[in-house]
């Protein structure tokens, strides 16, 4: 079944005045640099946009040289897998709320792998802190009591 989800091809087009042809094949970045830095001048721009359906973006894509995947696409242009599960790029486990790996034997665990701009910042606060918690709990994870000073370190004698 193809995609439910909404794509978009974006065209800009933009006039460059210069005192010497553009040759072919330079980068736009490299014409861009050049009008805000260098010997070029940006004359105008326009923008064209276009929703595009699960097929015609796998289709965009292949034209592009790129893969459908790139979009979690089949090239028939249905979804490969469920687009709001995030999971680990490691590992393929479930990411928490905070984007954090649930496994903790992955070694992608200990850093956020995406951030939800639309949590709150007192959601984001609240999963730091169960993490945080979490891997205090796992260092200390069978000790007894407080931990007794080396001797010379703060000890009295």
């Amino acid at each position: 079944m193809p995609s439910k989800r909404k794509f978009f091809r974006t065209s800009f087009t933009f006039d460059v005045l210069s005192e010497e042809e553009i040759p072919d094949g330079v980068e736009i970045a490299n014409i861009l640099r050049e009008c805000a830095e260098g010997e070029y001048v940006c004359a105008g721009t326009s923008q064209e946009q276009k929703e595009l359906t699960g097929p015609e973006m796998a289709k965009a894509l292949e034209e592009a040289a790129s893969d459908a995947e790139f979009f979690q696409l089949t090239p028939e242009g249905d979804d490969l897998d469920d687009p709001n599960v995030i999971v680990c790029k490691r590992c393929g486990s479930d990411l928490m709320l905070a984007g954090w790996c649930e496994d903790d034997a992955c070694p992608y665990s200990d850093w956020p792998q995406y951030l939800d701009f639309d949590l709150q910042a007192d959601d984001i606060a609240h999963a730091l802190d169960q993490k945080q918690k979490r891997n205090r709990e796992e260092e200390h994870d069978g000790d007894i009591g407080p931990a007794s000073p080396e001797p010379g370190r703060g000890s009295p004698e």
